[in-house]
């Protein structure tokens, strides 16, 4: 049997899936079946299993040889042995009929003898019996074979043969359905024929034989004529000297040919390399220091209270770029003074652009004059500023595409990285700070953070990846501190490697993470799920905003069943200072151990991961498990209800399986809390240092949130306990005692009716001296505590939490999308981050519209559309009307741009605007569990909230578009002539 080309499954950061080489052209067993033996006469629960199968086959180039000892056997269980066996020898591991069956291990070798955790396509243990099967294979971790020890396949193979079954085997991929009639209570025949039916539409394929998911590096395919911000981000963030500074350090020679592509002899380009030449000789006479030290440094003071305030003004970063091109250009240079102007506006234009957006090179030309560059033309010395013919004109246009490239590519981004050091806030602002100040103000408060916060030591050669490098997110009055992790082994840190071995030393990075760190933090989570499932007060963690408001309608629903109205609240909003700078490492491990307190001492973690895909076998999520027991693997007895799925989907189980104990578990996590290191380059001898947290651990590293949640949920069962513990003591008088406190991270928001709790929870968040909250390294940020009782209930209506805006006499909430997000424009517009909606590179308005509409669509949560009561109706309204006009007030910033690149047709905007409507009504239908409206059998006149809310997005929409220019006037229209219908 021929090799596979043998490929690690766990790159998922640096390879992808290669679905191009997969056939999604299916047939079922059946088909394949009857053309070697008539199927007519079998029982018609064969032909149905037949018809169930799907099956496709791989594409010439990959197939494999079927060996010859596979024909002529009888024998069917003993066939499957010896075809596992033979895909086992053969190291065809792709195949899935083998995944979980180890890899074949000669007895005395080094493989046979050790211990790992990792073993080819199972777990290795004690390698015994047939096949180097081990003691933990079982039906439920082998369940493919399983799944062919039934009769229907033992059928099969009575008639195929041998020889035909090892070519279905080997060379196509087969599918089974799963049967999720033993998950359900069938009362009747009736019941079952309507579920199979609609089953036909949903449910779950899980492949049982042939190559799995292969995958092959994609070359890094990049669009020369994109023009990138972030390649300006976050670079070279040392001081320079620029006494002797050269921007350009080619000759014109290299300098035409590396812009041009060019024949440096051709008459066409005699002139140009003169323009170059001046260029260079330009750069050579330029005082980049006089410039920098008048322009950026003079009359700057450092502020290290206010640590924005010590950024550049656009408006000096755009002048000091202008002044540096004008020493460097002559008007000859800018194409004259109107093409000035515009290349001038379109400089200012990138500059704007958030850290993730780009510029397409055809926008930068975009109003060019072409015949004012009149050294493109090719009469020699002089240039010639008319164009002769189609294809003079195609070439000039082509130089000026690369020419204003090469400005914008090497001398605008060159100008930005080489005097300035560009990073983003906290908010997601971009900043420009001088390389002088910034290298200052970097030093000054590392310096001072380091003395408080680290602690000197040395690398030992053992560590694993838990060290990186020192990175500065600037805020208002400090830096948020993060650790980049370095993706290079010990033995390679500071050595100058080849990009080939750049590329290898990243892949083991991405190997350990996937192999190591992803099956600890998933143990940890499963452990963390077990201890709220066994104690209530670890319940109040929440992992998104939509957890958060779930958590506050549910109270809110509780309130008015128990009262019939919402009484006076009593409301605690407080958070961390620095709350992953400041755990405490000790508390952290030890509430790690209680975890697994209760788990006997050989208890091993097994992880295994199963792909979902669609029909045409491309990738649709990756699922990781991690269990105890080896039978949960079993894809035909566990995944998906029947009820959570809306399409078919195929499972493909990966097969390795990774096991670790308690020991590997906390070895890992004490490397990422003890062991973690970073490196910061000493200001006086310029050697570099390593150092290690004195508290805290390192924002960067992988395990981080589960971390949090570890030591914050133990905090709250500790420390808060007493409010459940009231509650049950309130007997009576116990629906006074009702509460909600809830924790995102380390924003806490408590809720309730009882004035002793509150004041209960007022003193463990104000209290000082017994210090029970900084046990654990969280120390309360009092400047940003909120409390809402009797005294200040009047003035206090709203508290923000986490996103929402929260009105405490009605326990009502709702988003500003665009305070949250920011507002995206066409330039760029909407924040790099936290959510921001970019649309700068988008160049037609059918991408443009398609993103819009996906962006509305992902932020329309279910949480934001639920009315649990009439009286919350207002509040969806409210929230909805909110996110279409800030999508539409990104649509209208973006227009002014795309019209410029592409026709505005009108009939497809309004078309956009009816998704919107017709996915809002729907999503709003099946958030509130509406049965008398169902799909797009909607009966608007009959359910008055879905018509009020259609109504009330209309006027939205009128309210955005009605003036807002004649360009819009058919949208108007449109809105008016709907109201009327």
């Amino acid at each position: 049997m021929e090799r596979n080309v043998k490929t690690n499954r766990n790159k998922h950061t640096s390879l992808s899936s290669s679905n191009s080489t997969l056939t999604p052209n299916f047939t079922t067993l059946d088909s394949f079946v009857s053309k070697f033996h008539p199927i007519d006469d079998e029982l018609p629960s064969f032909r149905e299993f037949l018809k169930s199968v799907r099956i496709y086959p791989l594409p010439p180039q990959q197939r494999h040889y079927v060996p010859l000892k596979l024909k002529y056997r009888k024998d069917y269980k003993k066939y499957l042995r010896l075809i596992t066996i033979t895909l086992l020898r053969s190291l065809s591991n792709s195949n899935v009929f083998i995944n979980g069956v180890p890899g074949i291990a000669k007895r005395g070798s080094r493989r046979f003898k050790e211990a790992g955790s990792v073993v080819g396509n199972g777990p290795k243990e004690r390698v015994n019996g047939w096949g180097g099967c081990t003691e933990t294979l079982t039906k439920a971790s082998f369940f493919t074979m399983g799944e062919m020890l039934d009769y229907n396949w033992y059928k099969v193979f009575q008639l195929l043969g041998s020889m035909r079954m090892s070519e279905l085997i080997i060379n196509w991929k087969g599918f089974v359905k799963k049967n999720p009639i033993s998950t359900l209570t069938a009362t009747s025949g009736e019941f079952n024929a309507e579920f199979n039916a609609d089953f036909n539409k949903v449910g779950e394929y899980v492949q049982i034989f042939g190559d799995g998911l292969t995958y092959i590096k994609k070359p890094a395919v990049l669009d020369s004529k994109l023009i990138f911000k972030s390649d300006v981000m976050n670079r070279n963030g040392r001081n320079l000297r620029f006494r002797h500074h050269r921007l350009i350090q080619l000759t014109a020679d290299e300098l035409l040919v590396e812009i041009f592509q060019a024949n440096v002899k051709s008459r066409r380009y005699k002139r140009v390399k003169h323009v170059l030449e001046s260029i260079i000789q330009n750069d050579v006479r330029c005082r980049y220091d006089i410039l920098y030290r008048n322009l950026l440094i003079d009359r700057k003071e450092i502020d290290m209270s206010d640590i924005l305030s010590n950024a550049s003004e656009l408006k000096d970063v755009v002048r000091f770029i202008f002044v540096i091109l004008g020493k460097l250009f002559n008007l000859e240079c800018w194409g004259g003074l109107e093409n000035k102007k515009i290349i001038r506006k379109n400089i200012i234009r990138y500059l704007k652009l958030e850290s993730i957006s780009k510029m397409h090179i055809h926008d930068v030309c975009t109003g060019l004059q072409l015949v004012d560059f009149v050294w493109f033309g090719k009469n020699g010395k002089n240039g010639e500023r008319s164009i002769h013919s189609k294809q003079d004109f195609e070439i000039r246009f082509q130089m000026m595409q690369r020419y204003m490239h090469w400005v914008f590519e090497h001398l605008v981004k060159k100008i930005i990285r080489n005097f300035f050091y560009v990073t983003e806030s906290t908010q997601g602002e971009v900043l420009y700070f001088p390389r002088y100040i910034w290298h200052k103000i970097y030093n000054l408060w590392l310096e001072q953070y380091a003395r408080e916060n680290f602690i000197p030591t040395q690398l030992t050669g053992m560590e694993k990846y838990n060290y990186g490098r020192i990175k500065l997110i600037p805020k208002r009055n400090t830096f948020r501190v993060i650790c980049v992790p370095a993706k290079r082994s010990v033995s390679s840190l500071g050595v100058k490697l080849d990009e080939k071995h750049r590329e290898k030393q990243e892949i083991e990075f991405n190997v350990f993470r996937a192999n190591d760190l992803r099956p600890v933090r998933l143990v940890l989570l499963k452990k963390l799920n077990e201890k709220r499932q066994m104690d209530i007060s670890y319940t109040t963690t929440a992992i998104s905003n939509q957890q958060v408001a779930d958590k506050i309608l549910k109270f809110r629903s509780e309130l008015l069943d128990k009262f019939g109205a919402i009484p006076p609240l009593y409301v605690v909003k407080f958070d961390m200072k620095e709350c992953y700078d400041r755990i405490n490492q000790k508390q952290l491990l030890s509430k790690i151990l209680d975890l697994f307190s209760n788990d006997a001492f050989g208890t091993k973690y097994y992880f295994r991961s199963h792909v979902k895909l669609n029909l045409n076998l491309q990738i649709k999520s990756v699922k990781h498990v991690v269990e105890t027991d080896f039978s949960q693997f079993d894809l035909f007895t566990g995944g998906v209800k029947h009820k959570d799925l809306k399409e078919l989907l195929m499972v493909i189980d990966k097969g390795k399986t990774i096991y670790l104990t308690r020991k590997n578990v906390l070895y890992h996590c004490v490397q990422q809390i003890f062991g973690a290191k970073c490196v910061i380059q000493d200001l006086q001898s310029g050697e570099m240092q390593w150092f290690r947290r004195r508290r805290g651990v390192f924002q960067g590293f992988c395990l981080l949130s589960i971390f949090c949640d570890i030591i914050y949920g133990a905090l709250v069962a500790q420390e808060f306990r007493f409010l459940w513990e009231s509650k049950d003591k309130m007997g009576k008088e116990r629906l006074k005692g009702l509460f909600m406190l809830t924790r995102l991270v380390d924003d806490f928001l408590f809720i309730s009716l009882s004035v002793d709790m509150y004041k209960q929870v007022v003193g463990v968040v104000q209290e000082e001296k017994s210090g029970n909250l900084r046990k654990y390294g969280a120390y309360v940020n009092h400047a940003k505590t909120v409390v809402v009782d009797d005294e200040n209930r009047a003035e206090t209506k709203t508290v923000q939490f986490v996103g929402l805006d929260i009105d405490i006499e009605t326990l009502k909430f709702h988003k500003d999308y665009a305070t949250a997000f920011g507002s995206g424009s066409g330039s760029g517009g909407g924040s790099g981050s936290g959510g921001g909606i970019v649309t700068s590179h988008y160049r037609t308005f059918q991408a443009l519209l398609s993103y819009l509409k996906r962006s509305y669509t992902l932020r329309l949560y279910s949480y934001i559309l639920k009315t649990e009561c009439n009286d919350l109706f207002e509040s969806v309204k409210c929230n909805v009307n909110n996110l279409l006009e800030f999508i539409l007030e990104i649509f209208k910033k973006s227009y002014q741009r795309v019209v410029q690149l592409d026709e505005f047709k009108m009939e497809k905007f309004i078309v956009f605007l009816s998704l919107l409507l017709d996915n809002t009504i729907s999503k709003f239908v099946e958030a509130n569990a509406c049965a008398d409206s169902v799909g797009w059998s909607v009966d608007w006149s009959v359910d008055w909230s879905v018509e009020e809310l259609f109504e009330s997005m209309q006027y939205c929409m009128l309210h955005v578009f009605k003036n807002s220019g004649l360009q819009f006037e058919d949208v108007v229209c449109w809105l008016h002539e709907f109201d009327n219908v």
